[in-house]
C-alpha cells in the first residue's frame, strides 16, 4: 500500500474548492480575495462583467449546448485537480535535480549560485530555494524510496534536511494553496519506514540510514499565494495516525468486500405474522424454519 493511498482514507475538507472550479465557466468569482494576508470583498463592478458575457452566450444557446456546458462544470473540478497533478509532477522533478545537487556537489548546503536555467526561471522554486537558505542548515535525502514489513506500506520520501537546530525534519512538497491533516499523516508514515529501514533508489539500492530520529515535518504548499512551509514537531501523533489511518484502510477494503457480497445476494424474502393483538409483524424466512 503507498502512503499517499492509505491518507486517502481521510477526508479533506475541499468542498468550497469544488464549488469554486465548478461556477467558473459559468463566469463566476469569489466575493472575497486575499491581499497581503487579508481578505477583502470584490466590488460587484469587478465580478458582473464575466457573468454578463456567459449570460449574454446562455441565453442563444439551445439546450443540448446548455447541457453540454453543465456537464464541462460538473467535471472542471477534475479538471483542474489532474492539470495540478501534472504541474505538481514536473515541479518535483525539478525540486528533486537542485537538492539532489546540493547533496552532490556542496555537501547538502542549500546553494543558489549557478543554478540550472529551467530552475531559476521557475518562480515557485525559487520560493523554496530562497526559503531553504533562510531554514535549512543542510539537505539529508530527495525522493527517498522506503517501505515498511510490518505496516506492509512503501512510498516515496519527497526531501529531508537538517534545520537550523540540528532537527532533522522531513519535507513532502505539495501543489494545495493550504496544508491538510491527511499531508502530516502522509510524512508521519515516511518516517515510520525511513527509520525501518533507511532509504533506497528506484532500483532498490540503499543509499542511507536516518543518522538519527526524525524530529519535525514540513508541508510545503506550493498553491499559495504567499508561500509558507508549515512545520509541526508533534511526529509521535502523526505516526500513530498513519498506523491508525493503515487500520481503516484495510477495513474499508474489507467493508467494500463484504458490501458487495451482500449487494450481490438475492435478498432474504419475508412474509407478515400475526400478532396477539391482531396486528402484523414482518419475520424473515429463516426465522419460520427455526421456528
Amino acid at each position: 500500500m503507498g502512503c499517499s493511498t492509505v491518507v486517502g482514507i481521510i477526508n479533506k475538507p475541499l468542498g468550497w474548492w469544488v464549488a469554486e472550479q465548478t461556477l467558473k465557466p459559468l463566469g463566476w468569482s469569489k466575493y472575497n480575495k486575499k491581499v497581503k494576508g487579508k481578505y477583502v470583498i470584490v466590488p460587484d463592478k469587478e465580478r458582473l462583467p464575466a457573468v454578463e458575457t456567459i449570460l449574454r452566450g446562455i441565453r442563444e444557446m439551445k439546450p443540448k449546448v446548455w447541457m453540454e456546458l453543465l456537464d464541462s462544470c460538473y467535471k472542471n473540478h477534475n479538471k483542474k485537480k489532474d492539470e495540478a497533478a501534472e504541474k505538481g509532477t514536473e515541479r518535483h522533478a525539478l525540486l528533486e535535480i537542485w537538492v539532489k545537487d546540493c547533496i552532490k556537489n556542496y555537501g547538502g548546503k542549500p546553494v543558489i549560485e549557478d543554478p540550472i536555467k529551467e530552475i531559476i526561471n521557475t518562480p515557485d522554486i525559487l520560493s523554496f530555494m530562497f526559503w531553504s537558505q533562510q531554514n535549512v542548515k543542510q539537505f539529508l535525502w530527495s525522493e527517498a524510496h522506503s517501505y515498511s514489513e510490518l505496516l506492509w506500506t512503501g512510498g516515496i520520501a519527497d526531501v529531508g534536511w537538517l534545520d537550523m537546530q540540528d532537527r532533522i525534519v522531513a519535507g513532502d512538497f505539495k501543489s494545495s494553496k493550504d496544508v491538510f491533516f491527511s499531508q502530516f499523516v502522509q510524512i508521519g508514515g515516511y518516517d515510520i519506514m525511513l527509520s525501518e529501514n533507511g532509504g533506497y533508489t528506484a532500483e532498490g539500492d540503499k543509499i542511507f540510514e536516518l543518522p538519527g530520529p526524525i524530529e519535525a515535518y514540513c508541508v510545503a504548499p506550493f498553491g499559495q499565494e504567499e508561500f509558507n512551509p508549515i512545520v509541526l514537531d508533534y511526529v509521535e501523533d502523526f505516526k500513530a495516525a498513519f498506523r491508525s489511518s493503515v487500520h481503516s484502510y484495510k477495513l474499508n477494503k474489507l467493508f467494500d468486500q463484504v458490501k458487495k457480497g451482500i449487494n450481490q445476494a438475492e435478498p432474504i424474502k419475508t412474509v407478515e405474522e400475526p400478532k396477539e393483538d391482531g396486528a402484523s409483524k414482518l419475520v424473515t424466512l429463516n426465522e419460520l424454519l427455526e421456528a
